[in-house]
């Protein structure tokens, strides 16, 4: 085999893992453009982009990965301060007279 044609061979192969999401983009878009009563269940692609574009242009996407993100850490900070707490107790008492 040439260059050619084994170059060709792993383009194919690794183009193929693109098929099904590029399909399911596709039947979405179209689902969205049917009717009326479809759209309210399949907002089309074009409109996700511009509502993505629009939260970043004002700050809001980021505004809320902000409080997303304090809210893991402040959950995980409780968490495990209070694992910690009870591991200690635990740890510190002898099971059958405790």
């Amino acid at each position: 085999m040439s260059q050619n044609t084994v170059s060709r061979f792993q383009f194919l192969r690794s183009a193929r893992g693109w098929v099904l999401p590029v399909a399911l983009l596709l039947v979405w878009e179209f689902m969205s453009r049917q009717s009326a009563e479809h759209s309210y269940a399949f907002a089309s692609i074009s409109q996700i982009f511009h509502g993505l574009v629009e939260i970043i242009s004002t700050g809001e996407l980021q505004q809320g990965i902000a409080a997303s993100v304090q809210r893991a850490l402040l959950g995980l900070l409780i968490g495990g301060s209070a694992g910690f707490v009870v591991g200690a107790i635990m740890s510190s008492c002898v099971w059958p007279m405790c």
